[in-house]
């Protein structure tokens, strides 16, 4: 006897959905399929495209492979949405290596699809463009840590912690990555302003051991500024003639979402920023598609500066120097 088939395609599309959200992003989800489930890789396809129906033992072995409740799967709401969370633990400083090498195997996969490109909105500069500058990239990581768990830990104790060669060339190569990328971001005048709070509240509360180390954070930051000028003023990510595409609008309302929404012809991800550093994400079509149809919406109402309006771009960019100048 035949194993029993699943009628309804919501829940074979919702399992895939979840497994998705899970993969290691250097792992095609067809791949994933006809490895567990020893089949090949014309036969996944059918399955994924929804042209057969998978039967309730390769549903098991699924659920089993990735630690998805079948309960979950046949039981869930039409409106429910699956999301993926990695929580960071900086006592064990190998599960933060952990996430940030997942984080950049991410931006890989983008790099490896066609038309792929990232689109953000940046209630808060972009985490990417912290890469080259590490001490700066380690502070938001300290003020993270200090504002969940409260420790008194100075910010130079904290740095020379977590500093190494290993980290600093994950740094990198996410920062490589990026470059690669084809990018879109949504800022506004408040962008820069969360982490001009941090260092502010951080020096006021003698955060750290020496001046020298805030007036070092903030020249990294008018640094940092200066790459995203010149990043801008050209909309390109470099000056060779392959360099990936950036794109820069200045939105003049408030920015309501911190989204990375990251696609290309054959997939999309949503990530909804949380505390600084962390995030949550899902792969669920219904939600990625509301969430870029809310990015052409703000794109609309928003000022291109990059490439084409010199005049605004220099105006923003100056405006950003003068805010950091203030500190020093």
């Amino acid at each position: 006897m035949k194993n029993a088939k699943i009628d309804n395609s919501q829940y074979q599309n919702t399992l895939l959905e979840q497994i998705s959200s899970k993969l290691d992003p250097a792992i095609s989800l067809v791949d994933a399929i006809s490895d567990i489930l020893s089949i090949s890789n014309d036969a996944a396809y059918r399955r994924i495209r929804g042209e057969k129906k998978m039967d309730i033992s390769e549903i098991a072995l699924l659920c089993k492979e990735y630690s998805i409740s079948m309960d979950a799967i046949f039981a869930i709401d039409s409106n429910s949405l699956l999301f993926n969370y990695s929580p960071l633990n900086l006592e064990n400083k190998e599960v933060y290596y952990a996430y940030m090498r997942q984080f950049n195997l991410s931006i890989e996969s983008i790099n490896k699809q066609k038309n792929g490109k990232i689109l953000f909105s940046a209630t808060d500069i972009p985490i990417y463009h912290f890469m080259p500058f590490k001490e700066l990239t380690l502070f938001k990581l300290y003020s993270w840590n200090a504002g969940i768990y409260n420790t008194s830990t100075k910010f130079e104790q904290f740095f020379n912690e977590f500093a190494s060669t290993e980290l600093f060339d994950i740094y990198d190569s996410i920062y490589s990555n990026y470059q690669k990328a084809n990018s879109l971001e949504i800022w506004t005048d408040k962008t820069i302003d969360p982490i001009l709070r941090l260092l502010e509240y951080y020096n006021e509360i003698g955060a750290f051991e020496s001046q020298e180390t805030p007036k070092l954070l903030y020249k990294q930051l008018l640094a940092l500024i200066e790459n995203i000028g010149e990043w801008s003023a050209s909309g390109k990510k470099g000056a060779t003639g392959h360099a990936a595409e950036y794109e820069m609008f200045l939105s003049e309302i408030e920015l309501e979402n911190n989204f990375v929404l990251t696609k290309s012809d054959t997939s999309q991800h949503c990530i909804i920023k949380l505390f600084t550093v962390n995030s949550i994400s899902t792969a669920n079509q219904k939600f990625c598609r509301e969430t870029e149809k809310w990015f052409n919406d703000v794109i609309k109402k928003s000022k291109c500066i990059s490439r084409i309006s010199q005049k605004d771009n220099y105006r923003f960019i100056n405006g950003m120097k003068e805010k950091v100048g203030e500190y020093l």
